[in-house]
């Protein structure tokens, strides 16, 4: 079993950490339906778990970039590794527990902005569905 599963978190935490767990089982889905060739938020890059946790520019970047110092503090060298390196460093079974804290507000920020985004492209898709309703005259 994964370390991370064993150890308790903060309850404002648990999004988190559940977040993490998706990850890694490839289960997360993304927000904005399944990944696509290009990014529906940014129009660059594929719609990918790396692309949407460490490089969409639509998706958290200031939180992004305080978990990359936070990161670099705890493993040096961490920002030098490649998107996909850094998610399969984050998601490692034996990933010493210093690092929850972060990861886990960050993905809780990461998790809350893309369902809001999600919720917003929601809404304009059903409003673009409404059809007015025709008025009788009297």
């Amino acid at each position: 079993m994964a370390a991370h599963l064993c150890r308790r978190v903060p309850t404002h935490l648990a999004r988190g950490k559940s977040m993490k767990t998706q990850l890694r089982l490839s289960s997360w889905r993304f927000e904005c339906g399944a990944p696509r060739e290009t990014c529906p938020r940014c129009g660059c890059g594929a719609d990918s778990a790396e692309h949407v946790v460490f490089e969409c520019p639509h998706v958290a970047p200031q939180e992004r970039a305080t978990f990359l110092s936070a990161m670099s503090q705890l493993r040096p060298g961490f920002q030098a590794l490649s998107s996909a390196d850094q998610l399969n460093t984050v998601l490692a079974p034996d990933a010493p527990e210093e690092w929850d804290v972060p990861l886990y507000s960050f993905l809780k920020k990461v998790a809350a902005v893309t369902a809001a985004q999600a919720s917003a492209q929601e809404k304009k898709k059903q409003k673009k569905q409404k059809k007015p309703v025709p008025v009788r005259a009297p």
